[in-house]
């Protein structure tokens, strides 16, 4: 029996200033950031590491002040979330993914403080080997779908390679969900 997928836990709009100004805070401490636990082992190079706040589990990123990182992630999420309203609209018809990206709440500094996602991919795989498939399937899929997109040809070039990046985040009605990086490769 195939595992729920990830539920999300978003803090709420009269949390966020608060949330930040926490952030900002902490981050006064030099050595705050390598004190907490690394969000994967892999992918994101330490980079990526999470955060409580109250009952919230949310990713600081170290952008390095780099667009390859995702210091311009506003500019990645308008890129991101054209696509997902052509998929609302319709115009463009996922059979094997759901695409979302993980909630960012701003940046402190070189940092960006987001919404952390579970990436469940071994935990898939361990439980029905046929998700390798599945999880390839997916992905194909949304690189298909990316490179027919009427996108810039740069912002086409780094949003499919943050496919192979994206985390995987369960299952829904046959569709794997996946979450894009705020990442580029440019």
């Amino acid at each position: 029996m195939i595992k729920p997928h990830y539920q999300r836990t978003v803090v709420p709009n009269a949390e966020r200033r608060k949330l930040l100004s926490s952030v900002r805070l902490k981050m006064l401490n030099p050595f705050f950031f390598k004190q907490l636990t690394p969000a994967t082992p892999y992918h994101s190079f330490h980079r990526v590491r999470i955060f409580e706040f109250g009952s919230h589990k949310l990713a600081i990123k170290d952008t390095e002040y780099s667009k390859r990182h995702g210091m311009n992630w506003k500019a990645i999420r308008k890129d991101v979330t054209n696509f997902m309203v052509a998929i609302r609209q319709k115009q463009i018809l996922p059979k094997k993914y759901i695409l979302k990206l993980p909630k960012a709440y701003g940046r402190v500094g070189k940092f960006l403080v987001m919404e952390y996602v579970k990436d469940l991919t071994e935990e898939l795989i361990a439980q029905d080997k046929r998700m390798i498939d599945l999880i390839d399937n997916a992905k194909k899929e949304l690189k298909t779908h990316l490179t027919k997109f009427s996108l810039s040809e740069n912002t086409k070039t780094w949003l499919v390679a943050q496919v192979d990046q994206a985390m995987v985040a369960g299952i829904k009605n046959g569709k794997v969900i996946l979450y894009l990086p705020y990442d580029t490769q440019l």
